[in-house]
């Protein structure tokens, strides 16, 4: 059996896979951490034999392959208002409580096969620890540095000349307020901004912007790269481009294209993936003029819908299958799609 942990609500990215299991007559199960504390499902946690059964359903017996598209759902205090100055405090208390729970699931399947490796994507969750992986494997890597004084950063500005973003060292999640929601994108850091700033501020990441040609986006499957170049015609000017490829990817002058990464290139990126643990993740690599390709991030359980829609890549696909292929039970396979579509840069 396959054990899908994600989210309750929608998740973009599992439902077309699920689709794909549903058509190979695949046995799976998927469960989100809302179902550790809410009706209807019936969970019994067995410490003493370290097995979780669900509706009777031992999954410590029946789970060969686990797929991890995230797991802990946010917790919705707004049921704890009647608890007045103690409703923060026993929102956390209850977050904690489920993620204790959710842990002692992963160490009960921990012998089972994943996708991807759960101690490996916390440990990749870093992505100062991550930057340096990514030299080691002979992948370049943008000068970053963590500042806290504007001192140090005016001295790090005038270095890369003028050219400085800025982002999270962690995921930034969304901030809700009426109909909107906001995030940190990446942030190029300009002389008004620098004027702004205290003299000293919380531990900030800086990086040298890469003077790119286009960005890529490269989802990684067990050895195998599927590839996605995202180009952007837009006129700009040359000290004004945009920092994060997130805010123009919709834009009718950005165009998503199959693409084949160099030999040389796809092997440092499985060379980095699997010193990382990591059996599959969405890498984000830029490409210079002077053709070097620049690794930004890997993100374990990246988005990759889009990019295989629009490239022919079929990516739901090729997971269903390696999830399937793992299983110890037989399912009715196809042959495989052919790698990418009409159209491949390289």
């Amino acid at each position: 059996m396959i054990l899908v942990l994600t989210h309750a609500d929608h998740e973009q990215g599992t439902e077309p896979v699920l689709d794909w299991l549903l058509a190979y007559g695949a046995s799976f199960l998927k469960i989100s951490s809302r179902d550790l504390v809410e009706p209807p499902r019936n969970w019994v946690i067995d410490v003493n034999r370290g097995d979780i059964l669900i509706d009777g359903l031992s999954l410590r017996e029946h789970v060969h392959v686990v797929w991890y598209r995230r797991f802990f759902d946010a917790f919705d205090a707004r049921a704890l208002g009647r608890l007045g100055a103690h409703a923060a405090q026993v929102a956390g208390d209850i977050r904690n409580e489920t993620n204790h729970l959710g842990q002692f699931l992963f160490e009960v399947l921990q012998d089972k096969v994943w996708l991807p490796d759960y101690p490996a994507l916390q440990r990749t969750k870093n992505k100062l620890s991550v930057l340096q992986l990514a030299q080691r494997c002979g992948l370049p890597t943008p000068r970053s540095l963590v500042l806290t004084t504007k001192a140090q950063l005016r001295a790090f500005w005038a270095e890369c000349g003028g050219r400085l973003i800025t982002k999270p060292v962690d995921f930034c999640g969304y901030y809700l307020e009426g109909a909107d929601a906001y995030t940190a994108f990446t942030t190029r850091v300009t002389e008004a901004m620098l004027d702004e700033l205290p003299d000293t501020f919380f531990p900030t990441l800086y990086q040298q912007q890469v003077a790119a040609e286009y960005e890529l986006r490269v989802f990684y499957l067990d050895g195998t790269c599927y590839a996605t170049a995202i180009l952007n015609t837009r006129p700009a000017a040359p000290d004004q481009p945009y920092a994060d490829v997130k805010l123009v990817y919709s834009s009718p002058q950005t165009h998503v294209v199959p693409y084949q990464l160099p030999p040389a290139v796809a092997l440092r990126v499985a060379h980095f993936m699997r010193t990382a643990r990591l059996r599959t993740g969405s890498l984000d690599l830029m490409r210079t003029a002077e053709g070097e390709y620049v690794f930004i991030e890997v993100n374990p359980v990246g988005q990759y819908l889009s990019p295989s829609q629009r490239c022919h890549h079929h990516l739901e696909q090729h997971l269903a299958r390696w999830l399937v292929e793992q299983d110890h039970e037989e399912a009715v396979l196809p042959p495989a799609p052919a790698l990418g579509g009409p159209g491949y840069l390289d």
